[in-house]
């Protein structure tokens, strides 16, 4: 009988042990479900701010393609501002020696009808 009540103790505190066991893996599941909770929280956040980065990013590649063709627009018209200048420039150069041209031819028909 000894042998008996032997293996019946043995039997119990093989299932005391289980059960604490049992009840310390039911606490770690138990957290780790709260953990996996809040970790899908904060990918769900994540995600939300990804999804507006991108909006944003989205936004400024259209402000820049924006900004690129108005600073291109600028660039072109002040090259033909540039070279409307110069031309501008030239013509009066050619018009001042053309109205000296005239200035001189003018004095010279005036000294010719002076010395008549």
């Amino acid at each position: 009988m000894t042998n008996s009540n032997e293996r019946l103790n043995r039997i119990e505190q093989i299932q005391e042990s289980n059960a604490r066991a049992i009840a310390a893996l039911t606490q770690i599941t138990v957290a780790n479900s709260k953990a996996i909770a809040a970790n899908s929280k904060a990918i769900a956040t994540n995600l939300e701010t990804i999804a507006a980065n991108s909006e944003a990013i989205a936004n400024l590649t259209e402000n820049i393609n924006n900004l690129t063709q108005d600073v291109s627009r600028t660039l072109a018209r002040s090259a033909i501002l540039g070279d409307i200048i110069l031309d501008m420039q030239h013509n009066r150069q050619r018009e001042e020696t053309s109205r000296e041209a005239i200035m001189q031819k003018l004095d010279q028909i005036l000294e010719k009808l002076d010395e008549q």
